[in-house]
C-alpha cells in the first residue's frame, strides 16, 4: 500500500497553494478552542480495488458507516459535520471527505500513521473491504494557453466564449477537480486565456503535464472544430507559465518529407485521399489538419510525400521539425496508414526538402548496387544451369552406356550361340555321310551281305 506523506518543502518548491477554506458557523461551546479551525478541511483519498461507482454499491460501503469511522478516529461524536463524495477518477474512485471544525491540519489526515488507523478501523464498522490507498489536497493551478484567431471569429462574443468554455472543460475532465475558470486577452489575432482550477492528485505536477501537453493541444483543437470554428481558432503553445501576446506574431512553416514505400502512380491516384492522410498526419502530430498541407513528387527511384505544417513560433518549429524526423513518428503512421486502410502511403524514410539530392543519390546508389547484384546472381544462376546440364548429359551417358553395353553384349552372345549351333549343325551332317560312306564300303566289300 503506498501513501503519500507532502514535504513542505517540496509545495514550496512547485508553488502550490491549498485550496481556500470556506468559512462555516460553528457553536458557541467550541468557539474558544477553535480559532483557525473554524472551516471546512477538505481531503481526498483514493480508494484500493474500487474501479467505478457500481463496485461501490457491491461492497455496500455504506456512507453512514464511513462517516461513523472517521469520527471515531478523530475522536468526536458527532459525524454530520463529515461530508462524503465518492467520484470516479483516473480508473479508480476517489473519496472526497470534508470535515467541519477539525483540529488535525491537512497533512496530518493525508499522512501515512493517520490512513492506517483509518484502515485498521474499518473492520469494526462492517467496511473490510474498504481500503485506502493514498491521500492527497487539492491546489489551485493556474494553466496558460495561446490560440491564433481570425478576423472571422469574435472572442467577445458570449456564444464564443461559452463554446471555448465547454471545449476545456470537455478535455479537463476528470484530471481536475472543480470547474475550470478562464479569463481571456485578445490582440494581434491572438488569444492568451488564463485557466484557474484544482488540481486534486498523488503528483499534481504529472497532471499538469498532460494538461499542457501537445495530446491536451491536439484535444483542445478537436474540440474547437466540432463546435463549428473550423481552424479559425487554433491552440498553438500551453504552458504552466505566463504567456503574452507577442506583438508580432510570425508563422514559420515547416517542410518535411517522406519516402514512400512503394511507388505510387500518381497520374492514376486518388486526390481525394490526401483529406484522409491529412487526418492521419494530425492525429499523429497532435495539431490542427487546417495546419498541414501535402504535395507529391515522383522523384524515379520513389514517390515523395512533401508535408508542410505551420508553426508560429520558433520553439514550436524546432520541435515540429525534430518529431516529424522521428523514427517514433514514422512508425506511428505506419501504423495509422494501415488501420485506414493506406497502406500504399506507408513511409519508408524521412528527410529535409534540402537533402532530397543527397536522399536521392542514395536511391540512386542503392539502385545501381541492387543491379549489379542482380546480374551477379543472373551469372551464377547461368553458371549453375550449365553445369546442371553437363551433370544431367553425364548422367545421361553413364545411363546409356549402362544400358547399351549389356545389349551389345547380348548380341555378341547370341551370335556365338547361333554359330556354334550352326557348328554342331555341321558336325552332325558330317557324322551322318560318313556313316553312310563307311556302310556303303562295307556292303562293298562283303558282297552286298549274301
Amino acid at each position: 500500500m503506498s501513501t503519500l506523506k507532502q514535504d513542505p518543502s517540496r509545495l514550496e518548491s512547485l508553488q502550490l497553494r491549498p485550496v481556500k477554506s470556506q468559512p462555516v458557523r460553528t457553536s458557541s461551546v467550541a468557539n474558544h478552542l477553535l480559532t483557525s479551525s473554524q472551516s471546512r478541511t477538505i481531503v481526498y483519498y483514493r480508494l484500493q480495488g474500487v474501479e467505478n461507482l457500481d463496485r461501490v454499491q457491491e461492497l455496500g460501503l455504506e456512507p453512514k458507516n464511513i462517516r461513523s469511522t472517521f469520527a471515531s478516529v478523530l475522536e468526536t461524536n458527532n459525524d454530520n459535520d463529515i461530508y462524503l463524495h465518492f467520484t470516479p477518477k483516473n480508473g479508480a474512485v476517489e473519496l472526497k471527505v470534508e470535515i467541519e471544525n477539525c483540529l488535525e491540519s491537512n497533512d496530518e489526515l493525508i499522512q501515512y500513521s493517520f490512513i492506517q488507523r483509518l484502515n485498521n478501523s474499518f473492520t469494526g464498522f462492517n467496511l473490510s473491504q474498504l481500503v485506502i490507498e493514498d491521500g492527497y489536497l487539492a491546489y489551485e493551478r493556474t494553466l496558460y494557453y495561446r490560440l491564433i484567431i481570425d478576423g472571422s471569429v469574435d472572442v467577445r462574443n458570449k456564444q464564443t466564449k461559452k463554446k471555448i468554455q465547454e471545449v476545456f472543460t470537455v478535455v479537463f475532465g476528470n484530471h481536475v477537480n472543480k470547474k475550470v475558470s478562464l479569463k481571456m486577452k485578445a490582440a494581434n489575432n491572438q488569444l492568451v486565456i488564463e485557466a484557474t482550477t484544482e488540481i486534486a492528485s498523488v503528483n499534481v505536477d504529472k497532471v499538469v503535464d498532460i494538461l499542457v501537453s501537445q495530446d491536451s493541444q491536439y484535444e483542445l483543437n478537436e474540440g474547437l472544430l466540432d463546435r463549428g470554428f473550423n481552424g479559425a481558432i487554433t491552440v498553438t503553445e500551453s504552458s504552466d507559465r505566463p504567456l503574452s501576446i507577442i506583438q508580432r506574431q510570425t508563422v514559420r512553416r515547416v517542410i518535411v518529407c517522406y519516402a514512400l514505400h512503394k511507388l505510387v502512380n500518381l497520374s492514376a491516384r486518388d486526390s481525394t485521399l490526401d483529406a484522409k492522410i491529412i487526418d492521419c498526419f494530425a492525429q499523429a502530430l497532435r495539431v490542427n489538419r487546417k495546419e498541414i498541407s501535402i504535395e507529391f513528387n515522383d522523384l524515379s527511384y520513389f514517390t515523395e510525400m512533401k508535408i508542410v505544417v505551420n508553426s508560429y513560433t520558433q520553439k514550436d518549429a524546432n520541435q515540429f521539425r525534430i518529431q516529424m524526423l522521428s523514427q517514433e513518428l514514422k512508425a506511428e503512421l505506419n501504423r495509422i496508414f494501415r488501420a485506414t486502410h493506406l497502406e500504399e502511403y506507408i513511409i519508408s524514410r524521412s528527410y529535409l526538402e534540402s537533402d532530397r539530392d543527397s536522399v536521392l543519390a542514395a536511391y540512386r546508389r542503392d539502385a545501381e548496387s541492387k543491379l549489379i547484384v542482380e546480374k551477379q546472381e543472373e551469372t551464377v544462376e547461368e553458371e549453375e544451369e550449365i553445369e546442371i546440364t553437363w551433370w544431367k548429359f553425364l548422367m545421361f551417358f553413364c545411363c546409356f552406356c549402362f544400358w547399351i553395353i549389356p545389349f551389345i553384349l547380348c548380341i555378341l552372345l547370341l551370335a556365338q550361340v547361333h554359330e556354334l549351333r550352326e557348328d554342331v549343325t555341321a558336325l552332325q551332317l558330317k557324322d551322318i555321310d560318313y556313316d553312310n560312306n563307311l556302310g556303303s564300303t562295307w556292303q562293298g566289300l562283303t558282297g552286298g551281305g549274301n
